[in-house]
């Protein structure tokens, strides 16, 4: 039988995976983890996030920083979301004319959220992939106009055919 030297074999990422590597890992966990359980108590979520969350929440303070500081992610990778997983499809226009034709009120909703230099862009393979360029002045209002939108600009959005979600990027 063939003995193994385990002293001498150490774990590749071991140098480099200490304390401050893991710090925002587990800042993100300790956060997640609080998500799972007000989820839980609010009745929110599967049946399996639920269950998993109404036992998180009874842990103590003590054994949920142990948890968070795990050298692991805590993440909903959304498996049981079958739209997360049907790519680029969820950042389309279902028809790309239309979409077009509501330039002039859709640079309106935009400029009532403090956007200005409202500019369309289409994808230059004829795609319904589209994204919409502007400057803001308060990015916290566009960003509510789009998470919690009014009855209004869900019908604008609806007419525009709009395909949810809309995903925001800023400049870094």
């Amino acid at each position: 039988m063939q003995t193994i030297e385990t002293e001498s074999r150490q774990w590749l990422a071991g140098e480099w995976l200490n304390g401050a590597a893991l710090a925002p890992l587990a800042e993100l966990n300790s956060q997640c983890l609080t998500l799972v359980g007000d989820m839980a108590s609010a009745g929110q979520g599967s049946l399996l996030q639920q269950a998993v969350g109404r036992q998180i929440a009874a842990l103590s303070p003590e054994a949920r920083a142990g948890l968070a500081n795990a050298p692991y992610l805590l993440a909903d990778a959304g498996f049981d979301n079958p739209l997360r997983w049907q790519g680029l499809a969820r950042w389309r226009v279902e028809d790309l004319p239309r979409w077009l034709a509501g330039k002039a009120d859709r640079a309106a909703a935009i400029e009532s959220a403090s956007g200005s230099n409202v500019v369309d862009h289409v994808a230059q393979d004829g795609s319904n992939n589209v994204a919409i360029s502007a400057d803001v002045s308060d990015l916290a209002a566009l960003e509510s106009m789009l998470s919690s939108p009014s009855p209004e600009t869900v019908a604008l959005m609806q007419s525009h055919g709009v395909v949810q979600p809309i995903v925001v990027y800023v400049e870094a």
